[in-house]
C-alpha cells in the first residue's frame, strides 16, 4: 500500500499542510487570524472568514477546514495562498533561543 502524500505551503512563518480529515477532538474557534505576526503585527488570515473553520484538538495543535470550493490564506508581506476544499494541519514556525529559553514563535 502506498502512502498518502499531502501537499505542503509556506506563507513565511505558517506551514500549511493537507491531512485526510480532522482529528476528532476539534473544537472552532471564533472569528480571528491563523496567527499573528510576533514582529510586525501583520496577521496570516481568511480573505472570507465564512470560506473556512479554524480550530484546534485537544492538544492545541491548529486545523483549518476549507468549506467552500477555495479559501485563500492572505497576509501584506507574502503571496496569496489559494487552498481548495479540504482539511489542513497549520504549524508556526519556533526557534530556540538557547538551551535555557522554551522555543517561541519565529519573528516574522
Amino acid at each position: 500500500m502506498k502512502p498518502a502524500v499531502f501537499k505542503l505551503w509556506r506563507q513565511g512563518d505558517v506551514l500549511i499542510q493537507g491531512i485526510a480529515a480532522l482529528p476528532k477532538g476539534f473544537c472552532e474557534l471564533g472569528p480571528g487570524p491563523l496567527f499573528s505576526g510576533v514582529a510586525s503585527g501583520h496577521h496570516h488570515q481568511l480573505k472570507d472568514r465564512k470560506s473556512a473553520r479554524i480550530g484546534i484538538d485537544r492538544g492545541l495543535e491548529r486545523y483549518l477546514e476549507v468549506l467552500t470550493p477555495g479559501a485563500e490564506i492572505i497576509h501584506p508581506e507574502h503571496a496569496t495562498i489559494p487552498l481548495p476544499a479540504g482539511s489542513y494541519r497549520l504549524w508556526q514556525q519556533r526557534e530556540y533561543a538557547d538551551a535555557k529559553s522554551a522555543p517561541r514563535p519565529v519573528a516574522d
